[in-house]
Protein backbone atom coordinates (compact mmCIF):
# COMPACT_ATOMS: atom_id res chain seq x y z
CA UNK A 1 0.00 0.00 0.00
CA UNK A 2 1.29 3.34 -1.29
CA UNK A 3 0.44 6.37 -0.34
CA UNK A 4 1.13 9.86 -2.33
CA UNK A 5 0.12 13.07 -3.70
CA UNK A 6 -1.83 14.03 -6.70
CA UNK A 7 -3.80 16.84 -7.80
CA UNK A 8 -7.20 17.25 -9.47
CA UNK A 9 -8.74 20.11 -10.28
CA UNK A 10 -6.29 22.53 -8.19
CA UNK A 11 -6.96 20.43 -5.34
CA UNK A 12 -4.61 18.45 -3.64
CA UNK A 13 -5.18 15.21 -2.14
CA UNK A 14 -3.36 12.05 -0.56
CA UNK A 15 -3.84 8.64 -2.57
CA UNK A 16 -4.07 5.79 -0.19
CA UNK A 17 -4.70 2.99 -2.56
CA UNK A 18 -4.89 2.64 -6.05
CA UNK A 19 -5.48 -1.01 -8.19
CA UNK A 20 -6.43 -1.15 -11.40
CA UNK A 21 -9.40 -3.27 -12.98
CA UNK A 22 -8.16 -5.76 -15.74
CA UNK A 23 -8.77 -5.68 -18.85
CA UNK A 24 -11.15 -2.72 -18.34
CA UNK A 25 -9.23 0.59 -18.56
CA UNK A 26 -11.25 1.67 -15.47
CA UNK A 27 -9.21 2.65 -12.17
CA UNK A 28 -10.32 2.84 -9.00
CA UNK A 29 -8.65 4.20 -6.30
CA UNK A 30 -9.75 6.29 -3.44
CA UNK A 31 -7.82 9.63 -1.98
CA UNK A 32 -7.78 10.96 1.51
CA UNK A 33 -9.59 14.51 0.90
CA UNK A 34 -10.29 16.42 4.65
CA UNK A 35 -12.22 15.32 6.12
CA UNK A 36 -13.49 12.75 4.46
CA UNK A 37 -12.05 9.97 2.09
CA UNK A 38 -13.22 9.35 -1.42
CA UNK A 39 -13.34 6.47 -3.39
CA UNK A 40 -12.86 7.93 -7.01
CA UNK A 41 -13.27 5.04 -10.33
CA UNK A 42 -10.96 6.87 -12.96
CA UNK A 43 -11.32 6.49 -16.46
CA UNK A 44 -7.29 5.71 -17.72
CA UNK A 45 -8.03 6.46 -21.84
CA UNK A 46 -9.62 9.55 -21.59
CA UNK A 47 -8.01 10.28 -18.45
CA UNK A 48 -10.85 11.73 -16.13
CA UNK A 49 -12.97 10.77 -13.13
CA UNK A 50 -15.63 8.53 -14.05
CA UNK A 51 -17.78 8.92 -10.75
CA UNK A 52 -17.00 8.98 -7.16
CA UNK A 53 -18.36 9.04 -3.46
CA UNK A 54 -17.58 8.52 0.34
CA UNK A 55 -15.49 5.91 1.07
CA UNK A 56 -16.96 4.94 4.38
CA UNK A 57 -19.94 6.11 6.73
CA UNK A 58 -19.18 9.23 8.95
CA UNK A 59 -19.18 7.40 12.22
CA UNK A 60 -16.10 4.98 10.52
CA UNK A 61 -12.55 6.07 10.39
CA UNK A 62 -10.15 6.35 7.39
CA UNK A 63 -9.84 3.77 4.85
CA UNK A 64 -6.36 1.78 4.25
CA UNK A 65 -7.03 -1.14 1.58
CA UNK A 66 -8.78 -1.84 -1.49
CA UNK A 67 -9.07 -5.04 -3.97
CA UNK A 68 -10.79 -5.72 -7.30
CA UNK A 69 -12.60 -8.44 -7.96
CA UNK A 70 -11.16 -11.33 -10.85
CA UNK A 71 -13.86 -12.57 -12.48
CA UNK A 72 -15.26 -8.94 -12.43
CA UNK A 73 -14.37 -5.28 -13.63
CA UNK A 74 -17.62 -4.07 -11.36
CA UNK A 75 -16.68 -5.14 -7.76
CA UNK A 76 -14.32 -4.19 -5.89
CA UNK A 77 -13.62 -3.69 -1.76
CA UNK A 78 -13.14 -0.89 0.31
CA UNK A 79 -11.77 -1.59 4.21
CA UNK A 80 -10.22 0.34 6.99
CA UNK A 81 -11.38 1.50 10.29
CA UNK A 82 -14.46 0.33 11.40
CA UNK A 83 -15.77 -0.37 7.56
CA UNK A 84 -15.54 -2.59 4.88
CA UNK A 85 -17.53 -2.08 1.73
CA UNK A 86 -18.53 -4.08 -1.47
CA UNK A 87 -18.77 -1.88 -4.04
CA UNK A 88 -21.24 -2.27 -7.88
CA UNK A 89 -20.14 0.45 -10.54
CA UNK A 90 -22.45 1.44 -13.18
CA UNK A 91 -20.62 3.31 -15.94
CA UNK A 92 -23.46 3.91 -18.13
CA UNK A 93 -25.30 5.43 -15.20
CA UNK A 94 -21.95 6.94 -13.84
CA UNK A 95 -22.86 5.63 -10.50
CA UNK A 96 -21.32 3.56 -8.02
CA UNK A 97 -23.46 1.94 -4.57
CA UNK A 98 -21.77 0.39 -1.26
CA UNK A 99 -23.03 -2.50 0.49
CA UNK A 100 -21.73 -2.63 4.07
CA UNK A 101 -20.39 -6.18 5.24
CA UNK A 102 -21.99 -7.54 8.41
CA UNK A 103 -19.01 -8.54 10.45
CA UNK A 104 -21.74 -9.26 13.45
CA UNK A 105 -20.14 -7.95 16.65
CA UNK A 106 -16.46 -7.64 15.34
CA UNK A 107 -15.16 -4.10 15.58
CA UNK A 108 -12.01 -4.27 13.22
CA UNK A 109 -9.56 -2.37 11.34
CA UNK A 110 -8.54 -3.52 7.88
CA UNK A 111 -5.15 -3.30 6.59
CA UNK A 112 -4.86 -5.41 3.79
CA UNK A 113 -7.26 -7.42 1.14
CA UNK A 114 -7.07 -10.29 -1.06
CA UNK A 115 -10.26 -11.92 -2.81
CA UNK A 116 -10.20 -15.32 -3.34
CA UNK A 117 -9.54 -16.40 -7.19
CA UNK A 118 -13.55 -17.46 -7.61
CA UNK A 119 -14.23 -13.94 -6.06
CA UNK A 120 -16.40 -16.33 -3.61
CA UNK A 121 -14.52 -15.32 -0.79
CA UNK A 122 -12.69 -11.80 0.43
CA UNK A 123 -9.72 -12.11 3.09
CA UNK A 124 -8.98 -9.18 5.31
CA UNK A 125 -5.93 -8.86 7.69
CA UNK A 126 -6.77 -6.63 10.98
CA UNK A 127 -4.94 -4.50 13.54
CA UNK A 128 -5.87 -6.99 15.56
CA UNK A 129 -4.01 -9.86 14.49
CA UNK A 130 -6.25 -12.18 12.45
CA UNK A 131 -8.16 -12.60 9.32
CA UNK A 132 -11.67 -11.86 8.54
CA UNK A 133 -13.49 -14.29 5.89
CA UNK A 134 -16.46 -12.88 4.39
CA UNK A 135 -18.82 -13.97 1.67
CA UNK A 136 -18.32 -11.65 -1.19
CA UNK A 137 -22.12 -12.75 -2.08
CA UNK A 138 -23.76 -12.12 0.85
CA UNK A 139 -21.53 -10.31 2.75
CA UNK A 140 -21.67 -11.84 5.71
CA UNK A 141 -18.78 -12.99 7.66
CA UNK A 142 -17.87 -16.89 7.84
CA UNK A 143 -15.10 -17.29 10.36
CA UNK A 144 -11.95 -15.60 11.29
CA UNK A 145 -8.63 -16.61 12.64
CA UNK A 146 -6.37 -17.78 14.23
CA UNK A 147 -8.61 -17.40 17.23
CA UNK A 148 -4.85 -17.83 19.18
CA UNK A 149 -1.66 -16.84 18.71
CA UNK A 150 -2.70 -13.77 17.09
CA UNK A 151 -0.03 -11.54 14.90
CA UNK A 152 1.38 -8.83 17.20
CA UNK A 153 0.92 -5.09 15.80
CA UNK A 154 -1.49 -6.39 13.64
CA UNK A 155 -1.81 -7.63 9.99
CA UNK A 156 -0.37 -5.57 7.54
CA UNK A 157 0.15 -7.81 4.28
CA UNK A 158 -1.16 -10.93 2.80
CA UNK A 159 -1.16 -13.33 -0.28
CA UNK A 160 -3.25 -16.22 -1.15
CA UNK A 161 -1.82 -19.35 -1.98
CA UNK A 162 -2.58 -21.89 -4.34
CA UNK A 163 -2.94 -24.45 -1.63
CA UNK A 164 -6.02 -22.11 -0.26
CA UNK A 165 -3.66 -21.35 2.58
CA UNK A 166 -2.21 -17.45 2.70
CA UNK A 167 1.34 -15.67 3.73
CA UNK A 168 0.77 -12.95 6.41
CA UNK A 169 2.98 -10.14 7.76
CA UNK A 170 2.86 -8.22 10.70
CA UNK A 171 3.68 -4.64 11.99
CA UNK A 172 6.10 -6.02 13.84
CA UNK A 173 8.11 -7.49 10.97
CA UNK A 174 6.68 -11.55 11.10
CA UNK A 175 5.87 -13.49 8.09
CA UNK A 176 4.07 -16.69 8.97
CA UNK A 177 1.94 -18.68 7.06
CA UNK A 178 -1.98 -19.39 7.80
CA UNK A 179 -3.76 -22.68 7.20
CA UNK A 180 -7.58 -22.49 5.04
CA UNK A 181 -9.26 -22.96 8.49
CA UNK A 182 -6.68 -19.71 9.50
CA UNK A 183 -4.80 -21.17 11.71
CA UNK A 184 -1.60 -20.36 12.29
CA UNK A 185 1.56 -22.77 11.11
CA UNK A 186 4.79 -23.67 12.93
CA UNK A 187 6.33 -21.57 10.09
CA UNK A 188 7.66 -18.47 11.10
CA UNK A 189 10.45 -15.76 10.10
CA UNK A 190 11.15 -11.83 10.84
CA UNK A 191 12.41 -9.18 8.69
CA UNK A 192 13.61 -5.97 9.54
CA UNK A 193 10.17 -3.27 9.75
CA UNK A 194 6.59 -3.62 9.00
CA UNK A 195 5.73 -6.33 5.96
CA UNK A 196 4.02 -3.66 3.79
CA UNK A 197 3.48 -5.69 0.73
CA UNK A 198 4.27 -10.00 -0.40
CA UNK A 199 3.89 -11.11 -3.85
CA UNK A 200 3.98 -14.74 -5.40
CA UNK A 201 6.39 -15.49 -7.66
CA UNK A 202 4.60 -17.36 -10.75
CA UNK A 203 5.90 -20.63 -9.63
CA UNK A 204 4.94 -20.49 -5.99
CA UNK A 205 8.05 -21.46 -5.00
CA UNK A 206 9.16 -18.35 -3.47
CA UNK A 207 7.59 -14.81 -2.49
CA UNK A 208 8.70 -10.95 -2.43
CA UNK A 209 9.00 -9.00 0.59
CA UNK A 210 8.97 -5.24 0.85
CA UNK A 211 8.68 -3.76 4.50
CA UNK A 212 8.44 0.08 6.27
CA UNK A 213 12.04 0.12 6.32
CA UNK A 214 12.69 0.35 2.78
CA UNK A 215 14.15 -3.11 2.58
CA UNK A 216 12.84 -6.08 -0.13
CA UNK A 217 13.69 -9.43 1.07
CA UNK A 218 13.43 -12.75 -1.55
CA UNK A 219 11.92 -16.26 0.66
CA UNK A 220 11.77 -19.40 -0.55
CA UNK A 221 8.43 -21.11 0.99
CA UNK A 222 10.16 -24.59 1.97
CA UNK A 223 13.39 -22.72 4.02
CA UNK A 224 11.33 -20.02 4.77
CA UNK A 225 14.78 -18.21 5.10
CA UNK A 226 14.51 -14.20 4.10
CA UNK A 227 17.79 -12.89 1.80
CA UNK A 228 17.66 -9.51 1.47
CA UNK A 229 18.44 -8.50 -1.83
CA UNK A 230 18.11 -4.40 -1.95
CA UNK A 231 18.08 -1.81 1.16
CA UNK A 232 17.83 1.95 1.42
CA UNK A 233 16.70 4.91 3.61
CA UNK A 234 13.60 4.86 5.08
CA UNK A 235 14.06 8.75 5.31
CA UNK A 236 15.62 11.95 3.65
CA UNK A 237 19.12 11.52 2.78
CA UNK A 238 20.90 15.09 4.87
CA UNK A 239 24.21 13.80 3.53
CA UNK A 240 26.68 11.86 0.68
CA UNK A 241 30.34 11.56 1.09
CA UNK A 242 33.20 9.90 -1.27
CA UNK A 243 36.31 8.96 0.66
CA UNK A 244 38.93 12.19 -1.13
CA UNK A 245 41.19 9.15 -3.08
CA UNK A 246 38.67 6.54 -3.68
CA UNK A 247 35.35 6.38 -6.18
CA UNK A 248 34.33 2.45 -5.37
CA UNK A 249 32.80 3.43 -1.55
CA UNK A 250 30.48 6.51 -0.43
CA UNK A 251 28.65 7.24 2.81
CA UNK A 252 25.07 8.16 3.21
CA UNK A 253 23.45 10.03 6.68
CA UNK A 254 19.82 9.95 7.49
CA UNK A 255 17.44 9.19 10.21
CA UNK A 256 18.68 6.52 12.57
CA UNK A 257 21.70 5.30 10.85
CA UNK A 258 24.77 5.97 8.41
CA UNK A 259 25.26 3.59 5.36
CA UNK A 260 28.29 2.77 3.32
CA UNK A 261 27.33 1.61 -0.22
CA UNK A 262 29.26 0.20 -3.15
CA UNK A 263 29.04 2.31 -5.71
CA UNK A 264 29.58 0.08 -8.73
CA UNK A 265 26.48 -2.19 -7.28
CA UNK A 266 24.81 -0.12 -5.01
CA UNK A 267 24.87 -2.77 -2.36
CA UNK A 268 25.07 -1.82 1.57
CA UNK A 269 28.32 -2.97 2.68
CA UNK A 270 27.73 -1.56 6.54
CA UNK A 271 25.11 0.37 8.81
CA UNK A 272 25.68 2.12 11.67
CA UNK A 273 22.50 2.62 13.41
CA UNK A 274 21.51 5.34 16.82
CA UNK A 275 17.98 4.95 17.07
CA UNK A 276 15.51 7.55 17.23
CA UNK A 277 18.25 10.65 16.04
CA UNK A 278 19.04 12.32 13.10
CA UNK A 279 23.12 12.26 11.39
CA UNK A 280 23.01 15.66 9.44
CA UNK A 281 26.46 15.22 8.10
CA UNK A 282 28.86 12.31 7.65
CA UNK A 283 32.54 12.47 6.58
CA UNK A 284 35.49 10.34 6.16
CA UNK A 285 38.73 11.43 7.85
CA UNK A 286 42.53 10.27 7.55
CA UNK A 287 43.38 9.74 11.08
CA UNK A 288 39.41 9.07 12.73
CA UNK A 289 39.58 12.75 14.18
CA UNK A 290 36.57 14.56 13.18
CA UNK A 291 37.06 18.15 13.07
CA UNK A 292 33.32 19.34 13.39
CA UNK A 293 31.13 22.05 14.73
CA UNK A 294 27.59 21.85 15.74
CA UNK A 295 25.12 19.73 13.68
CA UNK A 296 27.14 20.10 10.18
CA UNK A 297 30.48 18.75 9.07
CA UNK A 298 32.95 22.05 8.37
CA UNK A 299 34.51 21.99 4.97
CA UNK A 300 37.87 21.11 6.44
CA UNK A 301 36.88 17.55 7.35
CA UNK A 302 35.18 17.22 4.14
CA UNK A 303 38.51 16.94 2.47
CA UNK A 304 39.39 14.09 4.77
CA UNK A 305 39.50 10.75 3.95
CA UNK A 306 40.16 7.26 5.93
CA UNK A 307 37.38 4.27 6.93
CA UNK A 308 36.32 5.97 10.00
CA UNK A 309 33.81 7.87 9.65
CA UNK A 310 32.63 11.35 11.76
CA UNK A 311 28.87 12.23 12.22
CA UNK A 312 26.82 15.17 13.58
CA UNK A 313 23.82 14.28 15.15
CA UNK A 314 20.63 16.36 16.22
CA UNK A 315 20.90 15.33 19.38
CA UNK A 316 23.99 17.44 19.47
CA UNK A 317 26.91 14.94 20.08
CA UNK A 318 29.19 13.83 17.84
CA UNK A 319 30.04 10.62 16.80
CA UNK A 320 33.15 8.69 15.66
CA UNK A 321 33.03 5.14 14.12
Amino acid sequence: MTTGEVSTDGIMCIVVAIVISLPSPLLPSFCWVEPNASVVIWDLEKKEAVCGSQAAMQSAGPVYALAFCNTRDDLFVTGGNHTLRVWELSPETRKIVATDCNLGQLKRIVHCIQIAPGDDYMFCGTSSGDVLQVNLSTRLIQFYGPQKNKLSCGIQSLQLLPNGGMLVGSGEGTLTTLLPSLKRTRTMSRVSGTVSSIALSKDSKQFYVGTGNSQRYVVELESFSPQLISSSHCSKVTDVCFPQKSSDLFATSSYSDVRVWHADTGKELLRLSTPNVTCHAVAFTPNGKAIITGNQVTSSISQCHTSHLNSAWDDGKIRAF
